[in-house]
């Protein structure tokens, strides 16, 4: 469950929007404000969006699957990814002063 980045941001910022509410939970009692529960949804998304990305950067199991699924579409004899997870790159021959084509 903790491998997938999506259910783990719901999980986290379920966890973390009950927290905030049970804090406030007293002053929201108080407060005649017919909109006082948005802060909730708000809570909720940032801290989704923030865990989101967040699993996503550093899940090494997800940058892993996402690597061998592009060494798969692009087969294992690609030009562009060798070994060393580096492009190749070739040098281009010194003109000895002559100027470009263009």
């Amino acid at each position: 469950m903790f491998e997938n980045p999506i259910l783990f941001s719901s999980l986290v910022s379920i966890i973390i929007t009950l927290v905030f509410f049970f804090i406030n939970k007293d002053r929201d009692k108080k407060d005649q404000d017919p909109g006082k529960n948005t802060k909730y949804l708000v809570v909720f998304g940032i801290v989704f969006i923030v865990s989101l990305i967040g699993k996503i950067c550093y899940g090494s199991k997800v940058i892993d699957n996402i690597e061998k699924r592009v060494d798969k579409m692009l087969g294992s004899s690609s030009s562009i990814v060798n070994e060393g997870n580096s492009l190749e790159t070739t040098v281009m021959p010194s003109t000895s002063g002559e100027t470009p084509p263009f």
